[in-house]
């Protein structure tokens, strides 16, 4: 692995949180128990070494939990800042049957694992802008890796389901768009579709161009809300 400049001087040790250093696309080496020395602790700071001539980028991730009990996730990779917050199994039932999905529609996707996703380009005017292409992310677990569930995806179970033109429009403007461009001083918010069950703990990899430039980065150790009905 390439050497990495990286200014410890402003961490102190604190077990909760990790450094990790990669060098893409599987070289992975993890430091623990270092954390930034003024303000909230984050959870998790990653430094990302690209090969080549490539610059290293840092991407500070932190987690915790609202103020309605709901887990959250949270990255900032150099302005580029992306939170994942639960949806409750009971949350998601109710919106669904309020917007026209039958009770049995509602409940097939009330355990499957929702997540409210919120992104915005914070980098400064003039900066690169973002684009988001959920088409190359995914989901890892201990049972391997799979793709998102895309508009795509539901609009071949809906037509099975015969479900009703209104419902499925709610639906589709509930979920992140498929692929969209950031300029700085942009956000957005919508829902992820994982394909995984509730409960389920997983990794969120992620990809995304700035400029020209691809950049990567994974979320470890998302949890989807529980059913607790």
């Amino acid at each position: 692995m390439s050497a990495v400049a990286v200014d410890i001087t402003q961490l102190q040790a604190d077990p909760r949180t990790q450094v990790e250093v990669c060098q893409p696309p599987v070289r992975c080496g993890r430091l623990d128990g270092v954390r930034r020395a003024r303000g909230a602790p984050a959870l998790l700071l990653a430094v990302w070494v690209f090969a080549g001539s490539l610059p290293a980028f840092a991407i500070e991730m932190s987690t915790g939990v609202r103020d309605d009990g709901r887990a959250y996730w949270r990255m900032d990779a150099q302005g580029f800042q992306v939170e994942l917050v639960q949806l409750q199994p009971n949350q998601v039932r109710a919106f669904y049957i309020a917007r026209g999905f039958s009770a049995e529609q509602a409940e097939s996707l009330a355990v499957t694992c929702l997540m409210q996703m919120i992104v915005r380009n914070a980098q400064p005017t003039g900066a690169q802008p973002i684009q988001l292409p959920l088409a190359h992310w995914g989901v890892h677990t201990a049972a391997g890796r799979q793709p998102l569930r895309l508009t795509g995806d539901w609009d071949t179970l809906w037509d099975a389901q015969g479900t009703a033109p209104e419902a499925r429009l709610a639906f589709r403007w509930a979920l992140f768009p498929v692929d969209q461009t950031f300029h700085p001083g942009d956000g957005n918010w919508g829902m992820i579709t994982t394909g995984l069950a509730v409960g389920t703990r997983f990794d969120l990899l992620m990809q995304w161009m700035r400029g020209a430039q691809t950049e990567t980065a994974a979320m470890r150790s998302l949890q989807c809300a529980a059913d607790t009905r």
